[in-house]
Protein backbone atom coordinates (compact mmCIF):
# COMPACT_ATOMS: atom_id res chain seq x y z
CA UNK A 1 0.00 0.00 0.00
CA UNK A 2 1.11 3.71 -0.88
CA UNK A 3 1.84 5.97 1.95
CA UNK A 4 -0.03 9.32 1.77
CA UNK A 5 3.19 12.19 1.20
CA UNK A 6 1.29 14.38 3.63
CA UNK A 7 1.51 14.02 7.52
CA UNK A 8 1.36 16.12 10.21
CA UNK A 9 4.42 16.78 12.33
CA UNK A 10 6.22 19.17 14.41
CA UNK A 11 7.61 22.07 12.28
CA UNK A 12 11.78 22.06 14.52
CA UNK A 13 12.25 18.16 15.07
CA UNK A 14 9.66 16.40 12.09
CA UNK A 15 8.45 14.23 14.85
CA UNK A 16 4.77 12.92 13.81
CA UNK A 17 1.82 13.84 15.84
CA UNK A 18 -0.19 10.65 17.33
CA UNK A 19 -3.82 10.40 16.32
CA UNK A 20 -6.23 10.87 19.30
CA UNK A 21 -7.28 7.17 20.33
CA UNK A 22 -9.90 8.04 22.00
CA UNK A 23 -11.96 10.11 19.32
CA UNK A 24 -10.63 8.22 16.31
CA UNK A 25 -12.25 5.38 14.49
CA UNK A 26 -11.75 2.94 11.45
CA UNK A 27 -12.65 5.53 9.01
CA UNK A 28 -11.06 8.67 11.14
CA UNK A 29 -8.08 9.54 12.40
CA UNK A 30 -8.52 12.56 14.65
CA UNK A 31 -5.33 14.60 15.92
CA UNK A 32 -5.82 17.55 18.48
CA UNK A 33 -4.84 20.66 17.17
CA UNK A 34 -3.81 22.46 20.38
CA UNK A 35 -1.36 19.67 21.11
CA UNK A 36 2.39 20.75 21.48
CA UNK A 37 5.73 18.59 20.78
CA UNK A 38 7.94 17.40 23.08
CA UNK A 39 10.46 19.85 21.71
CA UNK A 40 8.39 23.10 22.19
CA UNK A 41 7.31 23.07 18.48
CA UNK A 42 4.18 22.96 17.05
CA UNK A 43 2.55 20.39 14.76
CA UNK A 44 1.34 21.35 11.25
CA UNK A 45 0.55 19.42 7.76
CA UNK A 46 3.55 19.01 5.74
CA UNK A 47 5.06 16.58 3.10
CA UNK A 48 6.85 13.37 4.69
CA UNK A 49 9.81 13.91 3.01
CA UNK A 50 9.95 17.23 4.65
CA UNK A 51 9.64 15.67 8.33
CA UNK A 52 12.06 13.14 7.08
CA UNK A 53 14.62 15.69 6.58
CA UNK A 54 13.75 17.72 9.65
CA UNK A 55 14.23 14.41 11.48
CA UNK A 56 17.54 13.60 10.14
CA UNK A 57 19.44 17.40 10.64
CA UNK A 58 18.72 16.98 14.70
Amino acid sequence: MKQNPIIIACESCGKPQQKDESRSNENWNVYDTKAVCECGGKFKIMLREDAEKLRNET
